[in-house]
């Protein structure tokens, strides 16, 4: 029985994780729920290694790294901020995953 009701809680779980990712907000789970996610964030914050924009001058907006980013929103400021703000991701929500520098046609990363 407990069986049952188990496995029956679990599947309402996971539903309701992939409606709320679907509608409500993308990349909502991953993004700003997950506990594992949390840790990367305190984790992120201490780190050595960053993702460094080289040259503002050389990104043509092809939005390639955003379509690749799982946190797009961290690219903004050191790729579209002012020239006396950081070209380093500074945000803890960057997991350093390196995609926006594999997808960058222009080596601007």
């Amino acid at each position: 029985r407990a069986l049952i009701y188990g496995l029956g809680a679990t599947t309402w779980l996971i539903l309701a994780v992939f409606l709320f990712d679907l509608f409500i907000v993308e990349h909502g789970w991953c993004g700003h729920l997950c506990p594992i996610g949390a840790s990367y964030g305190v984790i992120g914050a201490k780190s050595l290694l960053r993702i460094k924009v080289i040259d503002r001058k050389k990104c043509d907006n092809c939005m390639d790294c955003y379509n690749v980013c799982p946190e797009p929103q961290v690219l903004r400021a050191p790729l579209h901020g002012k020239n006396n703000e950081s070209q380093l991701v500074l945000s803890k929500d960057c997991i350093s995953c390196g995609r926006c520098i594999d997808v960058c046609a222009e080596k601007v990363f």
